[in-house]
């Protein structure tokens, strides 16, 4: 049976690898967006899921988490300024990214499916989203959600582990946590930016800055 890429929807993937450890599960790749993705059927339910999150320890406090999301708030500061709002688009149990930029003076509103899935504004001047794209099951209907609510010349930044072939993806330790599921590597990030019309304006490790431009 094909499985369809569920990010740009072509049935020209592959069987890219099976796992037993550290837990079964098995993963496509797109021979067209080049994401590589787990099979639905080894997915967890939303149960399971939050179970998972309600683990994390995301505490605005702790000095290295905050060195840790400084990777993304620093370089989006560049393009920004105070009287701008953004979303902070899958921002988890504990917003401290939200936390953060609200010490730095700016108005940052929250979406998690899970956690804060509430009413916000229709558009917004900036979204970032960190380490929340490789959880998206659906990552089209995803994507389309989060820049939907991006204005035209919005800055979006997101972080995620990049993937490379120079990886043994079977032993990544980004596979290692099962409510990974979908895994990007540059050339998928360059899909993305050419579907969506995003300039890149920068690219460091594991984060990305783009501009929405006008289609």
């Amino acid at each position: 049976m094909i499985s369809k890429c569920p990010l740009c929807e072509s049935e020209k993937t592959n069987q890219f690898l099976e796992c037993e450890k550290p837990f079964k599960s098995m993963y496509h790749r797109c021979s067209i967006c080049d994401l590589i993705y787990t099979d639905r059927s080894f997915l967890l339910n939303q149960d399971m899921e939050k179970s998972r999150y309600d683990y994390h320890e995301n505490n605005v406090d702790d000095v290295g988490y905050q060195n840790f999301l400084r990777r993304l708030i620093d370089p989006i500061q560049k393009y920004i300024n105070n009287s701008l709002i953004g979303l902070d688009y899958g921002s988890g149990p504990e917003p401290a990214l939200q936390e953060l930029m609200k010490r730095d003076g700016y108005q940052v509103d929250i979406f998690d499916p899970i956690y804060a899935n509430v009413s916000h504004a229709d558009k917004y001047d900036f979204i970032t989203s960190t380490e929340v794209v490789e959880h998206f099951y659906e990552p089209k209907k995803s994507f389309d959600h989060m820049l939907s609510h991006l204005k035209e010349n919005g800055i979006l930044a997101i972080m995620t582990s990049v993937y490379d072939d120079s990886i043994d993806f079977k032993t990544w330790h980004y596979r290692y946590d099962d409510t990974h599921v979908a895994f990007y590597t540059d050339k998928t990030l360059s899909w993305l930016a050419s579907q969506y019309n995003l300039e890149l304006l920068e690219s460091k490790k594991n984060v990305r800055v783009w501009k929405k431009t006008i289609s």
